[in-house]
């Protein structure tokens, strides 16, 4: 097994709801199940692989909104949906865009700050993200501990 979906509902994720989906390094990547655009944790436990930049990829034309990046290499995984946002838009950046991806790596703080964040803070400009998408990035699959973050 390659892949692993849970979902789960907080108080905090308003009318949304909260998504694990676990991926090991050699997963395909699936349909995600957002019919409006979301926002994700990258929750990164592998060294850098030369699929960030297809899984960036695969996120944005899933109807990423807002990438936080948590854990190894955060700040490569930032620059990487960066990169893919400003191919997507023909390197024009309209923060009023409902295509404007918002980015942010959070290599120093505990991951129960990165959902505090992720569930009270992160706003797009111009869209409404309801959902949250936690994409854990491991050799194993881990939705207890992950998502034990997000209740602290």
């Amino acid at each position: 097994m390659t892949t692993h979906l849970f979902s789960m509902s907080t108080e905090r994720s308003g009318s949304g709801k909260v998504v694990y989906l676990w991926l090991s390094p050699e997963a395909q990547l699936p349909d995600l199940p957002f019919e409006d655009p979301f926002r994700v944790i990258v929750v990164n436990e592998l060294p850098r692989s030369a699929r960030q930049s297809a899984i960036c990829d695969w996120l944005a034309a899933s109807g990423c909104r807002y990438m936080m990046a948590w854990g190894s290499d955060a700040s490569s995984w930032d620059d990487s949906m960066d990169w893919t946002a400003l191919e997507r838009t023909g390197y024009v950046v309209d923060a009023a865009s409902s295509d404007f991806i918002m980015t942010t790596w959070h290599d120093h703080e505990p991951l129960s700050e990165v959902f505090e964040f992720a569930l009270d803070h992160a706003k797009h400009p111009s869209l409404e993200l309801d959902d949250l998408l936690v994409l854990h990035l491991a050799n194993q699959p881990n939705p207890g501990q992950v998502l034990g973050n997000a209740r602290r």
